[in-house]
């Protein structure tokens, strides 16, 4: 098995689970929003479900930096690199040009990613049990 192999698996199964994430963390708040209490014309949240709700908030608020940093750190490096190389804008001759990532260069990404994964854990360990003890 080669690298790339691994490489190209990690990618597509990262960017399925992003998706996925991002789909559970609407589906809890809306799962929030179906629960809600309505007395006297104005809806109230029980303490449990504004907590579900600020952990799919946060996930989806890290899912967003994740791509946000990720987008920002490769423009600001294709900048530097366009500079560096003395490459004008729109001359394609020097863009296939190899060099070295710093090996952070992926880390705040990263962290977003396993971020919104650990509140959006937390989240369903929250919803599922007030869910439990709702339906049963």
């Amino acid at each position: 098995m080669k690298l790339a192999d691994i490489q190209k698996q990690y990618y597509e199964a990262s960017a399925q689970v992003g998706s996925l994430a991002r789909q559970m963390a609407f589906a809890a708040l809306g799962i929030v929003w179906i629960f809600r209490i309505d007395s006297a014309g104005s809806p109230k949240l029980p303490r449990a479900l504004v907590i579900v709700g600020l952990l799919a908030v946060i996930s989806l608020v890290l899912d967003f930096l994740q791509y946000y940093l990720g987008a920002y750190q490769a423009k600001k490096l294709i900048d530097h690199k366009e500079s560096e190389l003395g490459i004008r804008q729109g001359d394609t001759a020097q863009i296939e040009t190899e060099f070295t990532l710093n090996r952070d260069f992926n880390k705040l990404p990263i962290r977003c990613y396993h971020g919104k994964l650990v509140f959006l854990t937390a989240c369903y360990l929250v919803l599922i049990p007030y869910l439990i003890y709702k339906i049963f």
